[in-house]
């Protein structure tokens, strides 16, 4: 087993060491099998996973009592292509390609990630990657903020160049399966865009063409987007204990 710790977890070879944080993590995992957790939730709470189907079409329902036009299946389409931006933008140690789909502070650490393996020029590539399943495994709303959980099933080589050599210095090019859950919320207040969001690479704000700043800001309006004000933003990604546990843990 071989670990390489970075914000987007896109690893399949994984350890249960390490130094990442597990506050927040949902409570249902087994005890000894809390998942390596990256980026926090807004506010810094836990968005525990529905345990039945019942149990999820109610969270549906609570977020649909402010935003009747909240379409969770649209919603799953839309999250895939932004899952395979963060791909790109990490096999291309491109920052600038994830600033549209990450809250502010897993982008920022996401870049510094990504500045490492630059400065040790190294590249971290995942061919054939392929989301096998993306199923919808947590909704909610507390008040404050409406939150999200997508659980994905994919498979992918994962494994590490060097720049000047071209040689695999880490991980190999088997294809394998992993699966990770990512969070997404956004402000309790906000409202499904009729004529399209981030997901339809459009500014919530000002409907101009996305085109997002470091800061989070919209280059055209100015307005700071990327804070899940008015818009569904990746706040946190989970690793889970394996790709059994994640299909049998699964709202039915």
């Amino acid at each position: 087993m071989w670990v390489v710790f970075m914000i987007i977890r896109m690893l399949i070879r994984r350890s249960q060491g390490g130094g990442m944080s597990n506050s927040g993590v949902d409570s249902t995992l087994p005890t000894g099998m809390a998942p390596a957790a990256m980026g926090e939730t807004f506010g810094g709470g836990e968005t525990a996973r529905a345990s039945t189907a019942v149990e999820l079409t109610a969270g549906i329902d609570e977020i649909k009592t402010h935003d009747s036009a909240f379409d969770p299946d649209a919603l799953i389409t839309g999250l895939q292509a932004s899952f395979y931006v963060v791909q790109q933008g990490w096999s291309e140690r491109r920052p600038d390609l994830t600033r549209s789909v990450m809250a502010d502070a897993i982008w920022n650490a996401h870049r510094m990630q990504i500045d490492g393996y630059t400065r040790s020029k190294q590249t971290n590539l995942m061919d054939g990657l392929a989301i096998q399943y993306a199923n919808l495994v947590a909704a909610s709303c507390d008040g404050h903020h409406d939150s999200i959980v997508i659980r994905f099933f994919v498979q992918s080589a994962d494994y590490v160049t060097d720049d000047q050599t071209g040689k695999v210095v880490r991980g190999h090019k088997n294809l394998e399966p992993w699966c990770e859950d990512w969070v997404y919320q956004r402000s309790a207040r906000a409202k499904t865009n009729p004529e399209g969001g981030l997901l339809q690479r459009k500014c919530p704000n000002c409907g101009a063409p996305l085109d997002v700043e470091d800061t989070g800001a919209c280059k055209f309006c100015r307005a700071p987007i990327m804070g899940g004000d008015q818009d569904w933003v990746l706040v946190r990604i989970d690793q889970l204990p394996s790709w059994e546990w994640a299909m049998s843990n699964i709202p039915r």
